[in-house]
Protein backbone atom coordinates (compact mmCIF):
# COMPACT_ATOMS: atom_id res chain seq x y z
CA UNK A 1 0.00 0.00 0.00
CA UNK A 2 1.44 3.36 -1.32
CA UNK A 3 -0.80 5.65 -0.66
CA UNK A 4 -0.06 8.43 1.98
CA UNK A 5 -1.96 9.44 5.25
CA UNK A 6 -3.07 12.18 5.98
CA UNK A 7 -3.28 14.09 9.23
CA UNK A 8 -4.85 17.49 10.94
CA UNK A 9 -2.37 19.78 12.69
CA UNK A 10 -3.11 22.83 15.57
CA UNK A 11 -0.69 24.57 16.29
CA UNK A 12 -1.55 26.52 19.68
CA UNK A 13 -0.01 29.44 20.74
CA UNK A 14 -1.10 31.32 24.44
CA UNK A 15 0.20 35.64 23.81
CA UNK A 16 2.65 35.46 26.68
CA UNK A 17 5.17 32.76 24.54
CA UNK A 18 7.58 34.05 21.90
CA UNK A 19 5.94 33.94 18.78
CA UNK A 20 9.08 31.83 17.48
CA UNK A 21 7.71 28.49 19.08
CA UNK A 22 5.50 28.18 16.75
CA UNK A 23 7.42 28.90 13.74
CA UNK A 24 10.06 25.94 14.71
CA UNK A 25 7.76 23.97 15.70
CA UNK A 26 5.50 23.97 12.33
CA UNK A 27 9.09 23.28 10.66
CA UNK A 28 10.09 20.41 12.83
CA UNK A 29 6.39 18.81 12.67
CA UNK A 30 6.13 19.21 9.01
CA UNK A 31 9.72 17.91 8.58
CA UNK A 32 9.13 14.94 10.59
CA UNK A 33 5.79 14.23 9.42
CA UNK A 34 7.19 14.13 5.77
CA UNK A 35 9.84 11.88 6.55
CA UNK A 36 6.98 9.21 7.94
CA UNK A 37 5.14 10.10 5.22
CA UNK A 38 2.21 11.67 6.40
CA UNK A 39 0.45 14.52 5.03
CA UNK A 40 -0.20 17.59 6.85
CA UNK A 41 -3.02 19.75 6.93
CA UNK A 42 -2.62 23.02 8.86
CA UNK A 43 -3.08 26.70 8.56
CA UNK A 44 -1.24 28.12 6.48
CA UNK A 45 1.42 31.11 7.86
CA UNK A 46 -0.99 33.82 5.76
CA UNK A 47 -3.97 32.05 7.81
CA UNK A 48 -3.44 33.12 11.39
CA UNK A 49 -0.24 34.78 13.02
CA UNK A 50 2.68 32.21 11.77
CA UNK A 51 -0.09 29.93 11.11
CA UNK A 52 -0.45 29.57 14.34
CA UNK A 53 -4.19 29.38 16.99
CA UNK A 54 -3.36 31.86 19.82
CA UNK A 55 -5.13 32.96 22.96
CA UNK A 56 -4.39 35.61 25.01
CA UNK A 57 -4.75 34.97 28.66
CA UNK A 58 -7.16 36.37 30.50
Amino acid sequence: MSEKGSIGVIIGNRDFFPDRLVAEARVEIIDLLAKLKINSIMLDTEDTKLGGVETSPG
